[in-house]
């Protein structure tokens, strides 16, 4: 099983995918699987088609992200697009991608797109060691029960929500076929290697709490009965150590989550 990792900050998405074919090719010729995460200034239909053409025998899985990508040589800022592919000769790979149907019920398509991506890798009926998992807002802990109730075990998934940049619904997945702003997408693994995974949340308890008293779907109106941006704001102000006045300074306005 080998690994190779690339990132290109070219405006052109031709010759983006360009540079990071060029460079995985370097490593090892037809890679098994590829993950692609870029910027919503990115033409997708584009990255798709040519990600396609330079991997012609690899399972895609493509996610937006906000302002950047997250990769092994640091954090690229602003437009880009950066790709992780896999070589595994005897290993197994699937990805897939659906445009959610809104007369369908989220966790029955979310069990289907788990099942094609099985069916992908030549594996179906067996229990991968893990999953890639995305979904556009607002259908994960959905998505996470039905792969749960499907597979019946704990496997462990990787992954997270598309993103765009103002969160105003310019997010977007792919994989080899499909483009959506409204979907889920998974990869399923079958390596050759031992699976291991940390988990670091980045997440420190200030102490702090307030009761949700008004959400309009994935906003949060008020806290405690008041607009919840300023609730949160003032938190930050007293933990920060900022005089009272500083307060006024938040948008008295919704957070959305």
């Amino acid at each position: 099983m080998r690994i190779a990792t690339s990132s290109s900050i070219n405006d052109d998405a031709v010759q983006a995918v360009k540079d990071v074919s060029t460079d995985i090719l370097r490593s090892f010729a037809t890679p098994d699987l590829v993950l692609a995460y870029y910027t919503e200034t990115q033409d997708v239909a584009t990255l798709k088609s040519e990600l396609k053409a330079a991997f012609p025998s690899a399972q895609i899985l493509g996610c937006s992200s906000c302002q950047g990508t997250m990769t092994d040589k640091g954090y690229l800022s602003g437009h880009n697009l950066s790709v992780l592919a896999i070589k595994d000769t005897h290993g197994a790979y699937g990805s897939a991608a659906i445009q959610l149907n809104p007369n369908i019920d989220v966790h029955t398509q979310a069990q289907e797109v788990l099942q094609v991506a099985l069916r992908n890798s030549g594996r179906p009926g067996e229990l991968p060691a893990l999953i890639t998992l995305h979904t556009t807002p607002g259908h994960e802990e959905t998505v996470l029960r039905a792969i749960r109730h499907e597979l019946g075990v704990n496997i462990p998934i990787i992954g997270g929500t598309a993103a765009d940049n103002t969160v105003v619904g310019n997010w977007s997945l792919f994989d080899n076929e499909t483009i959506t702003d409204n979907g889920i997408s998974m990869a399923v693994f079958f390596p050759t290697a031992r699976v291991s995974y940390a988990f670091h949340s980045g997440y420190a308890a200030t102490g702090k709490s307030a009761v949700a008293t008004r959400v309009n779907g994935r906003v949060l109106t008020e806290l405690d009965g008041q607009p919840a941006a300023l609730v949160y704001a003032t938190g930050i102000a007293k933990r920060r150590g900022l005089p009272s006045i500083m307060k006024l300074s938040f948008p008295n306005q919704p957070y959305s989550l």
